[in-house]
């Protein structure tokens, strides 16, 4: 199999190292802690949580698979930010005309099955209801949801308060926030610095962390910029953290992410396929080489997945029940040849074409996993 001359994935990625370190070199990266969001699939979630980086999830994306692989993590100290959704639907329904509301009884019940979840919750934050670039609104909701929070500030976890624009000024807010809350809670409690839309002026960002040194800062939608770097400076006791989207940007035609995917995959492909070691797996999950295979066809038909020998029919053109017949009365080669006119080869043809397919079904998400581990070991990602 022939991986395309353009999909120089270890290239790439030395590129990218050596950049990073002459950045480095310059900047003090590790002035915040970045939690990772984006991970939309089962495979990047677990890529991440193998490179065990800070994870940021929104709640109302997540299975019930994702909810446990979370508890999970936590109690192996990965630190995770549970997110409401707010943003995403401020950006939805501002795009619609629609009311900026979200159903955040739900997302607290999504909260709660976590941190209840885990044996102790101290490297979880959530983030408490608010509405985008509406202060009132948003305080309103904390009062309103206040009673529901504390229980899991109880478990261990701590709670993130978006600082919206309006009347008060932020270290008004920052204040009222404060009172709100019991005092052995303060330092459970996570103050959010809008970073992207409704954003704050940065002036006021710094003017606001030189009066209030809170405890502990998050800049909502931002990576390493500079206002992180500054931030740093004006309160240097302060705690920072910050999340960004990374995977998508690496994601398309000649990114690092889908040429290091797709050119493994094809390495891992080859490899199963003649019965090596696939490169980069410490487990190889296809079950059989393709010799194997097809010396043992009427096993596999007999024991694979009805979803296996559904995809095994529709390559064939025949009915699943046809197949399970043709096992059973010992003639299944024959009749293979005979749907393709008795031309043996092009029997041989589909089952190699099957083959291969489904080793890519089963490879591809393993790699997947690898590729986003590998490169949020490098923070890359």
């Amino acid at each position: 199999m022939q991986i395309l001359a353009g999909d120089d994935w270890q290239g790439q990625l030395h590129t990218i190292e050596t950049d990073r370190k002459q950045i480095t070199l310059i900047n003090d990266d590790n002035l915040s802690n970045l939690y990772r969001s984006g991970a939309s699939s089962k495979s990047d979630l677990i890529g991440l949580i193998n490179a065990h980086v800070p994870i940021c999830v929104n709640m109302l994306d997540t299975s019930a698979l994702g909810r446990e692989l979370l508890i999970d993590y936590a109690n192996r100290k990965g630190q995770l930010l549970l997110d409401s959704g707010a943003f995403r639907v401020f950006k939805h329904n501002l795009k619609h005309e629609r009311s900026n509301t979200l159903d955040f009884q739900r997302v607290f019940e999504r909260y709660a099955e976590i941190i209840n979840g885990c044996f102790y919750a101290g490297t979880v934050i959530f983030v408490a209801p608010d509405v985008v670039g509406e202060q009132a609104h948003s305080l309103s909701l904390l009062l309103k949801y206040i009673e529901q929070i504390k229980p899991l500030l109880t478990k261990g976890a701590s709670v993130m308060i978006p600082l919206q624009k309006g009347a008060k000024t932020m270290i008004d807010c920052y204040h009222y926030v404060l009172s709100i809350f019991p005092f052995q809670y303060h330092r459970q409690i996570v103050i959010g610095l809008p970073s992207n839309a409704e954003s704050l002026p940065a002036n006021d960002v710094i003017t606001f962390l030189k009066l209030a040194q809170p405890a502990r800062v998050h800049f909502l939608g931002s990576s390493e910029s500079q206002l992180v770097h500054q931030a740093k400076y004006a309160s240097p006791g302060s705690e920072l953290s910050c999340d960004a989207t990374r995977i998508r940007k690496l994601i398309g035609e000649g990114k690092i992410l889908t040429t290091m995917h797709r050119a493994i995959l094809d390495e891992a492909i080859e490899a199963a396929w003649s019965g090596s070691k696939v490169p980069h797996l410490d487990v190889c999950t296809v079950p059989h080489d393709f010799t194997d295979f097809i010396g043992n066809l009427d096993d596999f038909i007999a024991h694979c997945s009805n979803g296996q020998l559904k995809r095994f029919a529709l390559t064939f053109g025949c009915t699943t029940t046809a197949l399970k017949a043709a096992c059973e009365e010992d003639i299944l080669d024959q009749y293979l040849d005979s749907l393709n006119y008795g031309y043996a080869d092009l029997s041989y043809h589909l089952l190699y074409q099957f083959h291969e397919a489904e080793c890519r079904r089963i490879l591809s998400p393993e790699i997947r996993k690898y590729c986003v581990t590998r490169l949020a070991k490098l923070g890359v990602i």
